[in-house]
């Protein structure tokens, strides 16, 4: 009997590792990445952090996102999302990269984190 607990316990952890990223990441901010990135489906999200300054939410963001647009089916991306504070939905968001990892930005003073931010490069249309 406790054996049997304990596998189902496990299977269980098992479950929510492999789809905890939906819990961390907004569907609204999710569904912006995939757009904007052109790919198919997150992965796995390795890290998410997120932070607010003045009037604006910050999520970073790094991920294994499938695609079918470059030589590899996989892409790597670290991502920084920004919006309104007042907005809920991140649909409108503005996507930033940064030469820092997500930890260590995410650690910098409010005035080191905006000046490490560099736009994501433009869709063309």
């Amino acid at each position: 009997m406790a054996a049997a607990r304990f596998l189902l316990a496990l299977v269980a952890l098992l479950v929510a590792l492999a789809s905890g990223y939906a819990a961390k990441l907004p569907s609204s901010a999710e569904t912006l990445l995939l757009r904007r990135l052109h790919a198919q489906k997150i992965i796995k999200i390795h890290e998410v952090r997120g932070r607010t300054i003045n009037d604006f939410d910050y999520l970073g963001l790094f991920a294994t996102f499938e695609i079918t647009w470059g030589f590899e089916s996989w892409y790597h991306p670290e991502v920084i999302l920004r919006k309104q504070h007042s907005d809920a939905d991140w649909a409108r968001a503005e996507l930033f990269s940064s030469s820092k990892r997500i930890e260590p930005l995410f650690a910098l003073s409010d005035a080191e984190f905006t000046k490490a931010l560099r736009p994501w490069p433009s869709e063309k249309t």
